[in-house]
């Protein structure tokens, strides 16, 4: 249990003091790194839906700019898997549905983490 806790309080020092370069970096090698899983994949299994968890990253600790670039990001890749693997004898318009629900589930995620980090900032200011 004390282990842990080093460990999670040597995490949170790391992730306060990161610049935001390093933020940019590593979220976009996580994203590229389960894209290409989903790509390797193939149409056996999705790993589209932890994209959540960079976008979700992006708009939490990179603001609205960053969520709305992962939120862009994460459905033109889910797109794209969708398109080489899955659908292709489908016709655009089942694309155009594809991208609009992606950026609609991320869409979504990046607004729910964005609300919870103003609540967050601002309890932080009233307290």
């Amino acid at each position: 249990m004390l282990r842990t806790r080093k460990i999670r309080l040597r995490l949170r020092s790391l992730a306060r003091h990161a610049s935001v370069r390093l933020v940019w970096t590593f979220l976009l090698l996580l994203a590229a790194l389960i894209v290409l899983l989903d790509l390797d994949t193939g149409a056996t299994i999705s790993y589209s839906p932890f994209l959540v968890a960079p976008t979700a990253l992006a708009a939490w600790l990179l603001g609205r700019r960053g969520a709305l670039l992962f939120v862009a990001l994460s459905s033109a890749a889910r797109v794209y898997d969708y398109a080489t693997t899955r659908g292709q004898h489908d016709g655009p318009a089942l694309l155009l549905y594809e991208l609009a629900q992606s950026a609609a589930l991320y869409g979504l995620v990046a607004l729910l983490v964005l609300y919870l980090r103003g609540r967050r900032d601002a309890l932080l200011r009233h307290a």
